[in-house]
Formats: C-alpha cells, sequence, structure tokens
C-alpha cells in the first residue's frame, strides 16, 4: 500500500475545509452544500485517528459507511464529490504528495425517478385540501403549492423568488425564475390565471409591500416578513402531503415538480413543450417522461396475457 506523506501529519481539516469552501468557484448554494457535505468525512477521519494523512484505504471506508448509513445514492455521491474535491484541493495546495481520493468513483444511478409524482387526482386532492381563506400563511401555502404543481418549478425558485419577478410579456403573466447552476433570473415560466390569481390574493394580504420584496415570506413570530428557507420550503410541502395521506421518502417538495411534468407529458407534449417548462437542458430527461407515460399507458406485459390467455384460478375466491 502506497503511504500518502503529507507536510504535518496534525493537519486540521476542519480549518483547511474553511480555506477550500473560500476558494471554491461555485455558486453560493453548491460552496454551501459541498462544505455541509464534508463535514461527515471529516468526522469519520477523526474518528479513525487518520485525520492528519488519511489513505485512499480510508476514503473507501468512509464510501461504505456512507452506504452503511442508508442514504439515497444521489446523497452518497454529492458527499463523495465533496470529498473527491477537497482532497484534490489539498494535493494541489501541497499538502499531500498523492490525492488519496484521485479515483475514489460515484456512484452508478439508475434511470428510475427518486421521487413520485402524484396522481391527477391526489394532485387536485392536494391544492383543494388548503383553504386560502383561513388566513395569510394558508393564502401563502395554497399559492406556492399551486404555483409548483402547475408549473414544475423547484424548490430553490420558489426560494429565489421576488414580487418585481412577476412581470407581464404581451398578454401573458410570467414569474422569471432562477434555475439550477444558474445566477440570474433570465428563464420564466407562464403564469396561467389558476396561478396567478392566488399569487395576487395572497400579495393583497401583505402590508406595504416593495418590488424587491420575497415573493413569499414568512409569518410566523419568529420569521415574519422573511424570505423563507428551503428547508421550511421542504417541510411545509410535506406536512401538506401528509394532510392527504402521503408520507414517507418518495414524497417531498419534489413530487410537485415531477407531478406537474408528468402531467404535461400525459397530454401528449413534445420533447420541446416539456423542456420549456421543465428547463431541462438534456432533451433525455424529457424523454424520460415521455417514457415513462408510454410505458405505465400501453405496459408491454399486457401482451403476454394476450398470447397465454390462461384462466385466472384466483378469480373464484
Amino acid at each position: 500500500m502506497t503511504v500518502i506523506s503529507t507536510k504535518n501529519n496534525s493537519l486540521d481539516l476542519l480549518a483547511l475545509a474553511e480555506e477550500w469552501w473560500a476558494d471554491l468557484d461555485l455558486m453560493e448554494s453548491t460552496r454551501s452544500q459541498y462544505f455541509e457535505a464534508l463535514q461527515p468525512c471529516i468526522r469519520f477521519l477523526g474518528a479513525r485517528n487518520v485525520a492528519g494523512n488519511p489513505q485512499r484505504i480510508d476514503l473507501l471506508e468512509y464510501k461504505r459507511h456512507l452506504k452503511g448509513r442508508g442514504f439515497r445514492l444521489s446523497t452518497q455521491n454529492t458527499h463523495i464529490t465533496a470529498a473527491r474535491r477537497f482532497f484534490h484541493w489539498l494535493h494541489r495546495n501541497g499538502h499531500y504528495s498523492i490525492d488519496p481520493a484521485s479515483d475514489i468513483k460515484c456512484l452508478k444511478l439508475g434511470d428510475a425517478f427518486l421521487k413520485d409524482a402524484l396522481t391527477p387526482k391526489q394532485g387536485k386532492d392536494l391544492v383543494e385540501s388548503i383553504d386560502p381563506t383561513d388566513s395569510i400563511a394558508a393564502a401563502r401555502d395554497y399559492a406556492i403549492v399551486n404555483l409548483q404543481i402547475r408549473t414544475g418549478i423547484r424548490r430553490s425558485s420558489v426560494w429565489s423568488a421576488d414580487i418585481c419577478d412577476m412581470r407581464t410579456m404581451g398578454e401573458r403573466e410570467v414569474l422569471f425564475i432562477r434555475i439550477k447552476g444558474t445566477e440570474d433570473k433570465s428563464t420564466y415560466v407562464v403564469l396561467t390565471s389558476e396561478v396567478a390569481e392566488p399569487i395576487h390574493y395572497y400579495l393583497s394580504l401583505r402590508h406595504e409591500v416593495r418590488p424587491k420584496d420575497s415573493l413569499f415570506v414568512g409569518h410566523g413570530r419568529n420569521n415574519n416578513g422573511q424570505r423563507l428557507s428551503l428547508n421550511y420550503i421542504s417541510a411545509l410541502l410535506k406536512w401538506h402531503l401528509k394532510e392527504i395521506g402521503l408520507t414517507g421518502s418518495r414524497y417531498s417538495c419534489h413530487s410537485l415538480r415531477h407531478s406537474a411534468i408528468s402531467y404535461l407529458a400525459s397530454t401528449g407534449a413534445t420533447t420541446s413543450e416539456i423542456m420549456s417548462m421543465s428547463k431541462h437542458r438534456d432533451p433525455k430527461m424529457a424523454h424520460r417522461y415521455i417514457h415513462n407515460f408510454q410505458r405505465l399507458s400501453h405496459p408491454a406485459e399486457h401482451r403476454i396475457n394476450q398470447v397465454l390467455k390462461t384462466r385466472n384460478a384466483l378469480e373464484n375466491i
């Protein structure tokens, strides 16, 4: 086994992680995500007393440790990527003579969707389970749920939306959004009257709103008037999903986006139409939604039944 030499066997990885984080040339949200994802690795290496001089075998054991924790594959990959970037940075900056994580591979992900889409009935039940006239918070929740399930925008787009991002283009009202991997709000989703009216009703209940204010804010004692956090939006959606009986890890805030795109695919929408709403850059993602709808609408397995034509032995039970 090749032993990796360091200039200092008592390296303070946590302090170096702060320097690495400051040196990352990525979006702020991505930098924060990687920094948080690196912390378990530092704790793991510390518990093994190898924080100052980790070997490749230690990083492999960490990879196995993540799997044993039961994390989703995508979450494991985020942790692995953070560790790989960090140790590459340490090597590049002279702290290690060899990068111990250079050939640690991420896990291969399948084509299956990570979240379940709501059926049209479940989507209708979710929207109708919220009475926007109950309170200003209920009006906000209704506007958010309705917006996500009819346009498919991501949680991060809901979080970053400001009032001034709602504009009129021609005869259409639109919402300019920040999409994944970008800093600006250069693209938009069309707001039908079914989406725009609940948002305007919610804004009418707020006092002295300004164009640069957040579109959706808190109305509790501790966050009144403040932009909702990403975790708050997730918890809010999980709570409303639970109210209609949809629980478990397969249902989350992302289920609403998955549902909206699935509904669109079920109408016979083209790849281009799906991409224009979903903002996917790769046509393969749009094809996945179309394929999934076709697969469930016309299952190949039914053809086997037509060939065999056997009697159901359990039909009289």
